[in-house]
């Protein structure tokens, strides 16, 4: 059952707050402290879903404590209880409808059904992992705090803001002070945050005389990039965010850290074998099982795990869960069981990891060889992707119980590639997508013929709306998926009002070209209510086909490169279509409304 921490040093509040919330026990199981060093042991001793805390309170506060989640804890949701509400700049200076602020007194209602919400933004993985810096300097005023705040943004950006008594003293970058930094700094959009006391070296800095709101009212303030701006290009080839410590570091002046989990010690040392000589690979750990595993992820904070799926005392998929919510990190399965059509393999995806492998093994010197490459290759991929894709999306949908779509008619068909790396994706993608679209959904997947059928499957247990192996002639309905392997070729066409699938083996599957033959198919069946988007692929399938369906009318999006394992596929049609192409940020279903008429 979910945990929910709630922290506030008002005993009355505390108690007036499990009784009215007991009707909710059933949906999960109450937590209370009143004070943020007992938070910080509850956090680690359980696995907590989401934390509410009062802003204000003695010694450590409300955001010291938001401080610690969003550096140790990413994934995991905070609301924060106000007394009263931080005043609403007159500019807007950067929208963020998804922080989280709570005004006391509040009803019981509201609050669970705020704690329920945010358990739903966690599952689609739409936690705030950082802090809009407008509202982090509004709450540090609403406190009067004296205190020296630390902030990073993108691209290693660093300042400190100092407040005296809740007033705005000073403001330093590495470029600017005073007035022109805090204006510059405002234009961070979100930010990781640290609290320091202030000392004599900074108690007597006085750069700024307009107050916070005035400032935050200076039409410079306003002008807050966008994620592309920001540096949110989507990819980290320049550096790498260690998860928890915020710090940002130059991948060409350190080799990418692995931990390797097994519970049986030649394995271990077959691992670290193929590793070890790979000058831009380092093992810097080894665990036995899963509990070791996680006190050394927190402990060494590793830039890619290996992970074996049956151990002793915690299984490699719990170990995999309980890693996604406290210490996200790119996590490479390793066994035996991880077969592509397999369970535990679309399990393994579905919790975070961003690959599976099969165990080296010793049949044969030359297999040895190549297995290792294989593992090297992996680990060097997953080390490249993005960290805020590393996530663990546990619930089922809540709509299982009605799939009927909303209609009959089909206003568009969206064609999605899923090349090598995609299967991860989409089972992020699509049990997101709901009935209520007037769409189908054609999925190209590249996977064996055999196993399409068992991912058809695994899917629609977890998904809104009806999932299908295609099948030749298959009729299409709106609210439906249907799924092909990258070794078949999926096509559609106009039979009177209906739509049918034809599905044929590829005579040339090594070609690699049934995303696009998918993709032409659609733009000549549905015209402008076509729909193309591209998720992870190492080759150059799909551009030609987004090409067809933009020319007739349609929209056509691809996945954000830092997000994909696998880039090339995307980064093609980027570079062909420029400024032309949509690009999802997160590869969420609700990405998709914008190829929908």
């Amino acid at each position: 059952m979910d945990k929910i921490l709630i922290v506030d040093d008002d005993p009355t509040f505390l108690k007036d707050l499990r009784v009215s919330l007991q009707k909710y026990e059933s949906q999960f199981e109450l937590l209370t402290t009143d004070n943020v060093n007992d938070a910080v042991q509850l956090l680690q001793d359980h696995i907590i879903s989401v934390v509410v805390t009062d802003l204000i309170m003695p010694q450590l506060s409300g955001l010291d404590l938001l401080s610690v989640v969003q550096e140790n804890y990413p994934n995991l949701p905070c609301l924060l209880l106000t007394e009263g509400e931080p005043a609403k700049p007159a500019v807007d200076c950067y929208p963020h409808d998804s922080f989280p602020l709570l005004q006391k007194p509040i009803n019981e209602h509201t609050l669970a059904g705020t704690i329920i919400d945010a358990m739903d933004r966690r599952d689609e993985g739409r936690v705030p992992k950082k802090t809009p810096i407008h509202i982090l300097l509004q709450l540090i005023e609403m406190e009067e705090r004296s205190c020296v705040v630390e902030v990073q943004g993108r691209a290693g950006r660093r300042g400190t803001f100092v407040f005296r008594e809740g007033e705005l003293q000073d403001a330093q970058n590495r470029k600017l002070t005073g007035e022109a930094a805090a204006l510059e700094m405002l234009q961070w959009g979100e930010v990781a945050f640290r609290l320091q006391p202030l000392n004599h070296a900074n108690a007597d800095r006085k750069s700024i005389d307009i107050h916070l709101h005035k400032l935050l009212q200076t039409p410079a303030a306003a002008a807050a990039p966008t994620p592309a701006q920001d540096g949110g290009n989507g990819s980290n080839r320049a550096e790498i965010v260690c998860p928890g410590t915020q710090e940002e570091i130059d991948v060409e002046g350190r080799p990418i850290t692995v931990l390797v989990v097994d519970d049986s010690k030649m394995m271990r040392k077959a691992v670290t074998r193929s590793i070890e000589p790979v000058k831009e690979l380092r093992i810097v750990g080894e665990a036995g099982n899963g509990e070791e595993a996680l006190m050394q992820i927190a402990r060494l904070r590793p830039d890619v795990v290996t992970l074996d799926v049956e151990m002793p005392l915690m299984d490699g998929i719990t170990t995999l869960k309980h890693m996604m919510i406290q210490t996200p990190t790119p996590t490479v399965m390793l066994s035996s069981l991880t077969r592509e059509g397999s369970r535990v393999t679309f399990d393994a995806l579905r919790f975070g990891a961003v690959d599976f492998l099969t165990k080296p093994s010793n049949l044969s010197p030359d297999g040895v060889a190549r297995q290792s490459e294989e593992l090297v290759r992996r680990v060097k991929m997953a080390a490249e992707v993005e960290l805020d894709s590393v996530q663990y999306i546990h619930a089922p949908c809540r709509m299982q119980s009605n799939r009927t779509p909303a209609g009959n008619e089909i206003r568009n068909v969206v064609g999605i590639g899923a090349a090598e790396g995609g299967p991860g994706s989409l089972l992020k993608l699509i049990p997101g997508l709901t009935p209520d679209r007037p769409a189908a959904y054609l999925s190209m997947v590249y996977m064996a013929p055999e196993y399409v059928g068992a991912f058809a499957e695994y899917l629609d247990q977890h998904s809104c709306i009806p999932i299908h192996r295609a099948t030749d002639g298959q009729r299409v309905q709106t609210g439906h998926v249907y799924l092909a392997s990258g070794e078949e070729y999926m096509t559609c066409e106009k039979a009177g009002a209906d739509l049918l699938l034809r599905v044929h083996p590829a005579p040339f599957a090594k070609r690699r070209g049934s995303i696009n033959m998918m993709l032409f198919a659609i733009a000549d069946a549905v015209g402008s209510g076509a729909a193309g988007l591209l998720l992870s692929g190492a080759g150059r399938d799909g551009s030609e086909g987004l090409e067809e369906i933009m020319h007739v009318g349609g929209a056509g999006m691809v996945l954000s490169p830092g997000r994909c394992m696998y880039k090339e596929m995307v980064t093609h049609a980027i570079e062909k279509f420029g400024p032309g192409i949509l690009i999802a940020e997160k590869g969420t279903a609700d990405e998709i409304e914008p190829l929908l008429s």
